[in-house]
């Protein structure tokens, strides 16, 4: 199932998942690496602002699919669930970032030690 995160979660990256989109080039995957980290603080910034509605999930929905492009799978996992709170409350919403920006900040130190 496409949505479905994988059974085992390595850490909080699947390096053998980017491995083969990047076959195994150590140039592509430093260079993918390092653009999800840019993505994901300009995405979690915007969703800090707390945007409207449509914002918030097109904002959450690219993470989402960032995450998941890397083997982010908790990343992708939390941003999911973050992009189905476009109606809930501020609050609510801004609750919802805690964990993703902590999730977010375990893959990028798990993308710094790997550099």
């Amino acid at each position: 199932m496409a949505n479905s995160v994988p059974a085992a979660q390595p850490g909080p990256i699947d390096f053998g998942h980017l491995d083969t989109y990047t076959a195994g080039d150590d140039a592509l995957t430093r260079e993918v690496l390092s653009l999800f980290k840019v993505q994901g603080i300009v995405l979690l910034q915007m969703l800090e602002d707390l945007p409207d509605a449509r914002t918030w999930r097109e904002t959450a929905h690219a993470l989402k699919g960032a995450a998941r492009g890397i083997g982010a799978w908790r990343v992708a996992e939390l941003a999911q669930g973050v992009e189905a709170l476009a109606l809930a409350s501020a609050d609510q919403r801004n609750d919802s970032l805690r964990p993703l920006a902590a999730a977010f900040a375990e893959a990028a130190h798990a993308i710094d030690a790997r550099a």
